[in-house]
Formats: structure tokens, sequence, C-alpha cells
């Protein structure tokens, strides 16, 4: 047997494994402050701009607590305003950028500023209802995500938003894996079998590869592995795809072959150099 024959064969496995998991209890439903409290009623501005803000942070930091500062500085230091981004919004660029170290809501500056960037821009663009960025027509995925890219977001935060928007069913259509640090160390191991991360492009790619109708589907599942087993020093024995992953098991191929199979060339700099200049969010 070939080894492209192998690879995919290896492939077909990782899918069906994924499936089933997806289904136990271990994979519980993903829970996004704000927006999923509002399930049930309409989703009002503040915990749509509140929701909002924590996606702009959760970058580069620990996601817990990055919603935990967050809240904090929404309820305590201004007292749950009705629009948290009119608030922001009335500080000067001097100003925000001195209140850094006090506020604390994330350890880069970068991203403290492009807080008050965005909020800005919510205000002047949507009159600061941050729900218009997913209920104006076209509603589909891409729109809501060139929308958020042009306020600002990074990449990564804005596919968060999209996929917590297509959790909670205020938004349908296929969408890409956010290549956050738990997805992308999950997916690595499952494609390279070391710890060499892929880049972001690489991430979304592999999402495609192996669940092309919707790869935003496979979030749920990789997020689940990345706490119970799938941590920076990797627990196997935990995982229900110990026996399939390449990472804890000998096959007789490469990561590098298992790349080339999978994302469909020789090198990773073709692939790169292919995705920068290919849309990935049709």
């Amino acid at each position: 047997m070939s080894e492209e024959v192998f690879i995919k064969q290896y492939f077909k496995d990782i899918q069906t494994a994924l499936y089933e998991f997806s289904k136990s209890p271990s994979c519980s439903p993903m829970y996004w402050e704000w927006l999923s409290d509002a399930a049930h009623r309409p989703l009002c501005i503040s915990d749509a701009n509140n929701f909002l803000l924590g996606c702009i942070l959760d970058i580069r930091a620990s996601s817990q607590d990055t919603w935990d500062n967050c809240a904090f500085f929404i309820e305590e230091v201004l007292s749950s305003p009705e629009n948290v981004f009119a608030v922001i919004a009335e500080y000067t660029q001097a100003e925000w950028e001195a209140e850094f170290d006090a506020y604390g809501l994330h350890p880069e500056r970068l991203v403290h500023m492009r807080v008050h960037l965005i909020a800005r821009s919510i205000m002047r663009q949507y009159r600061g209802d941050g729900r218009l960025l997913w209920e104006l027509e076209p509603t589909t995925p891409r729109e809501v995500f060139k929308r958020l890219r042009m306020l600002g977001f990074s990449n990564t935060g804005a596919t968060m938003v999209i996929g917590a928007l297509k959790d909670e069913k205020y938004l349908f259509g296929p969408f890409d894996l956010v290549s956050d640090a738990a997805v992308t160390r999950v997916v690595s191991r499952i494609f390279t079998g070391t710890d060499a991360l892929l880049s972001a492009d690489e991430v979304i790619h592999a999402g495609r590869y192996l669940h092309q109708p919707d790869p935003w589907a496979l979030d749920r599942p990789f997020s689940a592995l990345s706490r119970m087993a799938c941590r920076k020093k990797a627990e196997c024995n935990a995982c229900p795809l110990m026996n399939i992953c390449v990472y804890p098991n000998e096959y007789p191929f490469s990561g590098d072959e298992i790349l080339m199979v999978a994302l469909g060339t020789v090198t990773h700099q073709m692939l790169l150099s292919d995705w920068l200049h290919h849309d990935v969010h049709t």
C-alpha cells in the first residue's frame, strides 16, 4: 500500500473518531459570555457589544482570564453601561492608552489600543449597535467576516465572532476554524505528529480537508480535546484519538508527507503562497 493511500486512510479514521467524539458528553456546547445568556430572548445592544469586546480581547491571552477581565471591566469599572463602546469611544486615543496598566484588559498594548479603534468605528459606522454587523443584508458568514475585518478585528477574533454566532443560531452557513492556540495545537499534532505548530492558513485548510461542508463544526471537538488531553504537555492516554493520531503512534510516513497529501502540494512555502492569493473565506 502506498504512503498516499495510508495517509488518506489515516484521515478517514480521524474523521470517524472526531464524529463519534463530537456526540459524547465530553464534547459539550461552547458557552459564549453574553451571547449564550441571550439565547431565549431578543439580544440587546449591551449584550452584543459586551460579547464583541470579549472577542476583540481573546487573542494571545489566557481565554478564561480574558473573559473574566472583560466582565470585571464592564461591570465593576464602567458600572455596566448600556453601551460599552459608547463609553470607550469617549476617550481620546491618548487618554485610552494612558489606561493600559490601570485597566489591564490585555497584556499587549496593541490589543488594548485596538479596542479603542473598533469602539469608535462601531459608533461611527453602525450607530453603536454591534448587532447590525450580522443583521444587515447580506448576512452570510463571509460578508459578516469582511465587516469585522474592516472594523479592525484580527483574523482570529473575526472568525471567533462568526463561529459563536453560528453556534447560537444568529448566523447560518459554512465557515472556517478559528486558529487559536488550543485548536492550532490539536490540529498541528494530528497533521504533523510533532509539536511544531501550523500557521493560521494551514489550520484553516486542514479544517477544510477534514470537514469540507463546514469546518467550524470541528471547533467543538478540537477545543474539547485541547482541554481533556491535548494540552501543552500532551496526555495522550486520555485522548479518544490515542490509537489513531500520528502524534503518539509510529506510522510509515512523516508529517511533511501528511501535509503534502492532505493540503495538495509539496512544500509549505508553495502552500502559503497559494493561500495568500486565494480568498480563504469563500
